[in-house]
């Protein structure tokens, strides 16, 4: 039998309302992440992220005094700075939550590079989010992120409820994944994540739990062209 003092204090925290920051929380992109060298690194434009842009990258990458680096499948790699990539792009996508397995963390890109894709050639727009902090190792494709309006948040990952995918997403019988972002210890967004098999094009859906909206989002990972 609940006390009299335990009742007051669920009433009281069921009536706290939302923070400034966790209402004005939304997830902006989602990106698939480059894992190198215990870096994780996503593309700098969205949703495309070179096609279309070569001059402009050419014009940074020739203008940059920044050392060459190759890395070892030997492409040319250059340091740029963000704000050289948002004059081409404008706005871009700066904070992050990068997600492996059940872990979350925050992430604030602070530098930019552009690197001479060996494949065929084009200048790829990256941005450096520093060194990851999980458990385990990430594999080189196992990290995904979203980019977001705001890192003042507590966000914690759950499972998803599959009754609130949409079955006109993924069919009878399949279920795609996808997870939970719980902020600040309240439900805000269901993430589902797409498969190829009822999905070919690169779309995830998003179900804002705050707005009762459901959009889609296109995913991106830093080599929009496969070779």
């Amino acid at each position: 039998m609940l006390t009299n003092r335990v009742l007051f204090v669920i009433l009281f925290s069921l009536a706290i309302p939302l923070s400034n920051a966790a209402e004005s929380f939304e997830i902006t992109s989602a990106k698939a992440v480059s894992f190198k060298d215990g870096k994780l690194y996503v593309s700098a434009g969205y949703p495309r992220n070179h096609e279309g842009f070569q001059s402009q990258l050419k014009r940074i990458w020739n203008n940059s005094n920044a050392p060459i680096q190759n890395d070892s499948y030997d492409q040319k790699w250059k340091e740029v700075s963000i704000d050289q990539i948002e004059a081409v792009y404008g706005q871009i996508d700066k904070l992050y939550f990068t997600i492996f397995g059940d872990e979350i963390q925050k992430h604030e890109a602070l530098k930019a590079r552009i690197f001479e894709w060996g494949c065929e050639g084009s200048l790829i727009p990256i941005l450096d989010l520093g060194y990851h902090r999980f458990n385990d190792t990430p594999r080189e494709w196992g990290v995904g992120a979203i980019g977001v309006s705001t890192l003042e948040v507590n966000p914690e990952l759950h499972r998803l409820e599959e009754a609130l995918i949409p079955k006109d997403f993924y069919g009878n019988g399949q279920y795609p994944g996808g997870w939970e972002l719980w902020i600040n210890g309240v439900k805000r967004f269901s993430y589902v994540a797409r498969r190829q098999a009822h999905n070919p094009e690169p779309e995830n859906l998003v179900i804002d739990h705050l707005s009762g909206e459901v959009r889609k989002i296109v995913e991106r990972s830093p080599f929009d062209v496969r070779c």
